[in-house]
């Protein structure tokens, strides 16, 4: 998303396939890739570059991302049936 808004998505896109394959053909830590390609180390900061390698800030978002596109009727469905079990 940082890197869309200066290069285009498609553009973000085709700079991060080319790093990707950089990495993985020099078996290189893709961040250090990152890092060292002008296009991006411009416009995205050293630590946010290797935040992405922190699984914090990734991991645990599904649940959240599946609660968001349930709706509240359906959570709310959810909550009464496992309530329901509790009691069993």
């Amino acid at each position: 998303m940082l890197l869309a808004q200066t290069s285009g998505r498609a553009g973000a896109q085709e700079l991060i396939r080319k790093a990707a394959t950089r990495a993985l053909t020099e078996r290189r830590n893709f961040t250090q890739v990152l890092m060292e390609t002008p296009e991006i180390s411009d416009h995205i900061s050293p630590r946010e570059l290797a935040d992405l390698e922190n699984a914090r800030h990734y991991l645990g978002s599904a649940e959240e991302f599946r609660k968001d596109l349930l709706g509240p009727s359906v959570r709310a469905r959810m909550q009464r049936v496992s309530s329901l079990k509790k009691k069993r």
